[in-house]
């Protein structure tokens, strides 16, 4: 009891420093830090998007930064935010959803409630109920956590009702919502329990999450920015009745970023369980850049060696008026999360990578997209 309690002191005091726009005790003198949120600001102008939301920490450093382009509101005719964007407030996760999820289903394996490559029907035969044919059901029998969590379900990434298989399971990597909705399902069925109740009881309580959540939630009216395109706007997109583990969630980049430094951290689980989500998974996934190399799907996370910083983790966010980025490299201690409420295409990290992390080759985890010029 006592060591529990000390983890989520732990935890509430890491969100504590995450959410430090910059203080005296900062390692990073005020000047850079102005000059880090003006290169910010000229990205996101470039990339014409209206805001940026940035947490970025190192072993010795954390520093958040909440931009916002205001030559974008001025020249939109959409409707303009109800509240002023700070810190505090919440963008949508995108696919960065599925890590919490994939969290869960391993720290489910090692309580015993779950086996990595046993088919989720033996836990949940009621999932079959979501597939098209009897073709695709029979295929179904044979999903599991593991190739659920690495992408080789053979499903396709969109539809979550009438499921069709594009090819037969564990037969090639294929990006799939829905395949991490059977996961999800299933962990529901088998706690008798929605994700959201289910994510704020192992992760969102004791890390201090309080703004971070699968559906919608009172107060999201004053913090949850909107979502633009050129011709229109999403406004509350997500407020849904039921979560979805491949794109519902809702946070800001503090509260994201305590929850991957605590992975980064092996919180909450034993070493053996960060064994297993940390590992690399079946062959590599080529880059869409193949000159960049290609990197591993681990358990939820993409995983990427660099000759300079070692092993890093991430995952991509794209809701279309809403993308991000989460990621953090154990071996210098650094974590990375961004979220911004725009369409510009994901290229945007390749300038932001190299803003903070000043890396002497691009990584492969950039999506291909129009460069910032």
């Amino acid at each position: 009891m006592i060591m529990k309690r000390t983890r989520v002191i732990v935890a509430a005091l890491a969100l504590l420093l995450c959410c430090t726009v910059y203080t005296a005790q900062a390692k990073v003198s005020k000047k850079q830090y102005r000059a880090y949120e003006a290169a910010l600001l000229d990205i996101i102008k470039k990339a014409n998007v209206p805001s940026i939301q940035l947490v970025y920490v190192t072993a010795e450093d954390s520093l958040s930064f909440t931009v916002v382009n205001k030559d974008f509101y001025a020249a939109t005719t959409l409707p303009q935010e109800d509240c002023p964007i700070t810190d505090q407030s919440v963008y949508e996760a995108c696919s960065i959803s599925k890590i919490p999820l994939s969290w869960i289903a391993v720290k489910m394996i090692e309580e015993g409630a779950l086996e990595l490559d046993r088919p989720l029907v033996e836990y949940y035969p009621g999932l079959l109920d979501f597939f098209a044919t009897d073709a695709d059901k029979e295929m179904a029998k044979v999903l599991t956590p593991r190739l659920c969590m690495i992408h080789r379900t053979g499903l396709p990434n969109k539809g979550y009702k009438e499921m069709k298989f594009l090819c037969a399971p564990d037969t090639q990597y294929g990006y799939s919502g829905p395949g991490i909705y059977c996961l999800q399902r299933t962990i529901e069925y088998l706690k008798g329990e929605t994700l959201t109740d289910i994510a704020r009881k192992y992760i969102f309580d004791p890390l201090g999450m309080k703004n971070t959540n699968y559906q919608w939630r009172d107060g999201y009216e004053k913090l949850h920015v909107n979502g633009y395109k050129a011709s229109s706007i999403t406004k509350n997109k997500w407020k849904t009745n039921h979560p979805n583990a491949a794109f519902s969630m809702t946070t800001s980049a503090a509260e994201c970023t305590a929850f991957f430094r605590a992975m980064m951290r092996h919180w909450g689980m034993s070493e053996a369980s960060y064994d297993m989500m940390f590992a690399a998974y079946a062959d590599p996934v080529p880059s869409d850049f193949p000159e960049r190399g290609s990197f591993y799907r681990a358990l939820g996370l993409c995983r990427e060696d660099s000759e300079q910083f070692g092993t890093m983790y991430y995952h991509f966010g794209n809701n279309g008026n809403f993308k991000g980025l989460a990621m953090f490299i154990p071996q210098t201690q650094t974590s990375l999360v961004y979220f911004i409420n725009g369409i510009n295409p994901y290229n945007i990290t390749d300038a932001i990578q190299q803003l903070f992390l000043g890396n002497e080759q691009p990584f492969a985890m950039v999506k291909a997209g129009k460069p910032l010029k």
